[in-house]
């Protein structure tokens, strides 16, 4: 192996083994398209990493099956890492049971928005698929800052185009690109998906949010979940939820500002708005 080679082979097996990877007992065995499918799963690697993972993959299969097929009863190896006693019982789970990324959580996400919602002549764009992706991290009760951004077109998420969801869905077969169209349709393997729907929060609340939102507007959607996230701002500061408050959040963002403009956020749509989803997510809203 040239030395080029060999640094590619160690910057990959490093970012493989690093990942803490191991099999699920139930597994009968560890195929080669299992071991692939458990890295999409659990790795999101550079495109360096994956070049180097290219060129170094006949001799890395062998030794992420090792990891694969660790004897559940042994250690993880050592980190430098103190633990906090707090955490103590947390990696005392962990070193048997691996945590699904958040990554192949979204990808399940979006495969399972893309069967409900699209059609071979309408596929699912980008709009509606965030859209129904941040109602149903919502109806799951999970946090939303960490992904959703204020864009023009209300709470939408670059992690899910540009830091793997969406490429783990696309290679996976889960789901496939519309020609000539930036829109998803489903994927040769989308039956796939079918056993991890019931294991996330946020994937059992996709069925709520297809039937509750299936057939709102665009404009609808933007209002309802631009208001929404607004109230979330309002919440973190112990602020009075009311029209003009959330007038205030939508105006103090650069992005967001011209909806002000906009029949579609006149203040009774704005007032029509958080009835609704006071109704909707009532916690949130209590």
């Amino acid at each position: 192996m040239t030395p080029e080679n060999t640094k590619a082979h160690d910057e990959a097996l490093e970012a493989l083994v690093a990942a803490s990877l191991r099999a699920s007992e139930k597994e009968p065995e560890i195929t080669e398209e299992e071991i692939s499918r458990y890295v999409d799963q659990q790795v999101t690697l550079s495109s360096e990493d994956e070049d180097a993972l290219k060129r170094s993959k006949s001799e890395l299969l062998g030794t992420i099956r090792k990891i694969l097929q660790k004897d559940p009863s042994e250690k993880a190896p050592c980190t430098n890492m103190a633990v906090k006693s707090g955490d103590a019982a947390k990696q005392n789970d962990s070193s048997t049971h691996h945590r699904t990324s958040g990554e192949f959580i979204e990808a399940i996400l979006i495969a399972e928005l893309t069967r409900l919602l699209s059609e071979p002549e309408f596929p699912l764009g980008r709009f509606r698929y965030n859209k129904f992706a941040y109602f149903s991290h919502r109806r799951a009760e999970e946090e939303v800052h960490e992904h959703f951004l204020k864009k023009p077109a209300g709470p939408y998420s670059p992690w899910a185009r540009y830091k793997g969801p969406e490429a783990i869905a696309l290679r996976n077969g889960y789901v496939k690109r519309a020609s000539g169209r930036d829109a998803l349709l489903p994927g040769d393997k989308m039956d796939s998906i079918a056993p991890y729907l019931s294991r996330y929060p946020v994937c059992r609340a996709v069925e709520w949010v297809v039937e509750t939102f299936r057939y709102r507007k665009n404009e609808e959607l933007e209002l309802l979940a631009t208001v929404d996230f607004a109230v979330l701002d309002l919440k973190q500061c112990s602020a009075q939820i009311t029209v003009s408050a959330v007038k205030n959040v939508i105006g103090s963002n650069t992005e967001w500002k011209p909806k002000l403009s906009r029949a579609a956020f006149a203040d009774d749509r704005i007032e029509a708005a958080l009835a609704e989803l006071r109704s909707l997510f009532p916690l949130s809203y209590a």
